[in-house]
């Protein structure tokens, strides 16, 4: 492919592929750098979310537990007392 070129075309054919090598080196580096920058955005999200989401757990568990004590009856006789109700042979 090389023999029928003239040194001075060779010299910047060689000149080319080093340019472009580089160039497509420098591009791929950068997608790279991207990318990781990228995985470690999401990365962080990811724990911020996992963290949101036992913080909620954790209020859902406290919520079932008052949810269980107002629907008692022991709740919803003291209720009853307050507002003046009481049981017949009381």
């Amino acid at each position: 492919m090389f023999e029928n070129m003239s040194e001075q075309k060779l010299k910047k054919t060689v000149a080319g592929m080093f340019v472009a090598g580089t160039l497509l080196v420098v591009i791929l580096l950068g997608v790279m750098l991207y990318q990781f920058v990228s995985m470690g955005l999401k990365s962080a999200q990811k724990a911020a979310l996992e963290k949101e989401i036992a913080q909620y757990e954790e209020k859902i568990q406290v919520l079932d537990k008052d949810l269980d004590y107002y629907e008692s009856d022991y709740y919803k006789e003291l209720m009853g007392r307050a507002q003046g109700y009481v049981y017949p042979e009381d």
